[in-house]
């Protein structure tokens, strides 16, 4: 994921691995529209994890936070916002904290037998206040996918979806979804 981070007088661009036993970043720079990559190594002190630039001591902790407000605010401007800043406001803000209401897929018919069996229609859809819960491979950290279950699950639609994050930022910017 791409973070930013305050170095010195200027704000950089530094993509990192969420692996958590990454031992590089890559510091991203524009000149007048020419793009350059510079790797730098991690390295630990007392105080935490950082990298260097230009002379400044970077912890890896200390990136540009943005909150799920600043995300809405921007969504309501018509601004454009990355996946990137969606799921660092989402991790800034406290997972459990952050809502969504998106539509979700209506119970069409349910298994006569009990297994618990349900058809969900792609066509028609309830508008449901949900949120997010991780799981193996659905981690807001690795901006891949989000699992959305329903708050107040009352039987009329589908329990929990799976979405990509950039399919909820574009429905997001389409205002099919919102923050609530």
């Amino acid at each position: 994921m791409t973070y930013l981070y305050d170095c010195g007088n200027e704000v950089i661009s530094v993509w990192r691995s969420n692996n958590e036993f990454s031992t590089k970043v890559t510091v991203q720079t524009n000149n007048n529209g020419h793009y350059r990559d510079f790797d730098r190594t991690i390295r630990e002190d007392e105080v935490g994890k950082f990298f260097t630039w230009n002379q400044h001591k970077i912890y890896l902790d200390n990136f540009k936070k943005i909150s799920i407000q600043d995300v809405k605010d921007k969504l309501e401007s018509g601004e454009w916002i990355t996946s990137d800043e969606l799921c660092q406001s989402i991790m800034s803000e406290g997972i459990e904290n952050v809502r969504f209401i998106i539509p979700v897929y209506e119970v069409v018919s349910r298994d006569p037998f009990g297994l618990g069996i349900i058809s969900c229609s792609p066509n028609r859809h309830i508008e449901k206040k949900c949120h997010i819960v991780e799981e193996f491979n659905r981690n807001v950290r690795d901006n891949y996918k989000f699992k959305l279950y329903v708050d107040e699950y009352d039987g009329q639609t589908c329990k929990y979806t799976d979405m990509y994050v950039t399919d909820l930022v574009s429905e997001l910017r389409s205002g099919f979804a919102k923050i609530a």
